[in-house]
Protein backbone atom coordinates (compact mmCIF):
# COMPACT_ATOMS: atom_id res chain seq x y z
CA UNK A 1 0.00 0.00 0.00
CA UNK A 2 0.91 3.66 -1.04
CA UNK A 3 -0.32 6.32 1.43
CA UNK A 4 -0.01 10.26 1.46
CA UNK A 5 -2.09 13.01 1.97
CA UNK A 6 -2.31 16.96 1.81
CA UNK A 7 -3.63 20.09 3.95
CA UNK A 8 -5.23 22.81 2.42
CA UNK A 9 -7.65 25.56 4.52
CA UNK A 10 -7.24 23.52 7.29
CA UNK A 11 -8.51 20.57 6.30
CA UNK A 12 -6.40 17.46 5.68
CA UNK A 13 -7.19 14.63 3.29
CA UNK A 14 -5.38 11.49 2.82
CA UNK A 15 -4.94 9.00 -0.47
CA UNK A 16 -4.44 5.48 -0.60
CA UNK A 17 -3.40 2.94 -3.29
CA UNK A 18 -3.38 -0.27 -3.46
CA UNK A 19 -0.57 -2.07 -5.50
CA UNK A 20 0.23 -6.06 -6.38
CA UNK A 21 3.96 -6.55 -7.08
CA UNK A 22 3.83 -9.95 -7.94
CA UNK A 23 3.26 -12.29 -9.77
CA UNK A 24 2.54 -9.79 -11.91
CA UNK A 25 2.23 -5.80 -11.10
CA UNK A 26 -1.29 -4.03 -11.04
CA UNK A 27 -2.55 -1.30 -9.16
CA UNK A 28 -5.54 -2.80 -7.30
CA UNK A 29 -7.30 0.19 -6.42
CA UNK A 30 -7.31 3.79 -4.86
CA UNK A 31 -8.61 5.62 -2.37
CA UNK A 32 -8.80 9.40 -2.52
CA UNK A 33 -11.15 12.52 -3.51
CA UNK A 34 -11.74 11.22 -6.84
CA UNK A 35 -11.85 7.81 -5.69
CA UNK A 36 -13.86 7.65 -2.77
CA UNK A 37 -14.04 6.43 -0.35
CA UNK A 38 -11.70 8.48 1.09
CA UNK A 39 -8.98 7.05 3.49
CA UNK A 40 -8.29 9.82 5.79
CA UNK A 41 -10.18 13.12 6.29
CA UNK A 42 -9.94 15.70 8.87
CA UNK A 43 -10.98 19.47 9.82
CA UNK A 44 -8.64 19.82 12.78
CA UNK A 45 -6.47 22.99 11.44
CA UNK A 46 -9.79 24.82 10.89
CA UNK A 47 -12.34 24.09 13.46
CA UNK A 48 -10.14 23.91 16.64
CA UNK A 49 -12.83 23.09 19.00
CA UNK A 50 -15.08 20.77 18.00
CA UNK A 51 -13.34 19.66 14.89
CA UNK A 52 -13.43 15.76 14.08
CA UNK A 53 -11.47 12.94 11.86
CA UNK A 54 -12.31 9.96 10.29
CA UNK A 55 -9.68 6.91 8.64
CA UNK A 56 -10.51 3.59 7.40
CA UNK A 57 -8.63 0.18 8.28
CA UNK A 58 -8.35 -1.26 4.82
CA UNK A 59 -7.86 -4.72 4.77
CA UNK A 60 -6.58 -7.03 1.58
CA UNK A 61 -7.28 -10.83 1.15
CA UNK A 62 -5.12 -12.11 -1.43
CA UNK A 63 -6.05 -14.00 -4.19
CA UNK A 64 -6.43 -14.11 -8.13
CA UNK A 65 -9.35 -11.73 -7.39
CA UNK A 66 -8.54 -9.82 -3.59
CA UNK A 67 -11.26 -9.11 -1.34
CA UNK A 68 -11.38 -6.00 0.63
CA UNK A 69 -12.86 -4.87 3.47
CA UNK A 70 -13.32 -1.44 5.54
CA UNK A 71 -13.42 -0.63 8.72
CA UNK A 72 -14.44 3.44 9.77
CA UNK A 73 -12.66 4.52 12.83
CA UNK A 74 -13.14 8.65 13.84
CA UNK A 75 -12.18 10.68 16.73
CA UNK A 76 -12.13 14.34 17.62
CA UNK A 77 -9.06 16.80 16.45
CA UNK A 78 -6.55 17.38 19.69
CA UNK A 79 -6.74 13.36 20.50
CA UNK A 80 -5.99 11.81 17.55
CA UNK A 81 -4.68 8.70 19.15
CA UNK A 82 -8.19 7.76 20.48
CA UNK A 83 -11.75 6.75 18.60
CA UNK A 84 -14.82 7.30 19.45
CA UNK A 85 -16.22 5.89 17.29
CA UNK A 86 -15.65 2.35 15.00
CA UNK A 87 -17.67 0.71 12.48
CA UNK A 88 -18.39 -2.60 11.51
CA UNK A 89 -16.24 -4.01 8.95
CA UNK A 90 -18.08 -4.12 5.49
CA UNK A 91 -16.76 -5.12 2.67
CA UNK A 92 -15.28 -2.72 0.16
CA UNK A 93 -15.15 -2.58 -3.83
CA UNK A 94 -12.45 -1.34 -5.59
CA UNK A 95 -11.77 -1.48 -9.48
CA UNK A 96 -8.02 -2.15 -11.07
CA UNK A 97 -6.70 1.16 -12.20
CA UNK A 98 -4.43 1.25 -15.47
CA UNK A 99 -0.84 1.81 -14.87
CA UNK A 100 1.40 1.18 -18.06
CA UNK A 101 3.43 -1.18 -15.81
CA UNK A 102 5.38 -4.16 -17.50
CA UNK A 103 2.93 -6.78 -16.52
CA UNK A 104 5.79 -8.95 -15.55
CA UNK A 105 6.67 -10.21 -12.14
CA UNK A 106 9.34 -7.98 -10.40
CA UNK A 107 13.06 -9.04 -10.25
Amino acid sequence: MLDGGFTGQGATEGWLEIAELGPVRRLLGQLDYDHPPQSYLDNCGAVEAGGTWSSRVIRVTPGRVPRFTQQTISGRCGNECVAISVGPVRPLALKPAPTGWTPAPLK
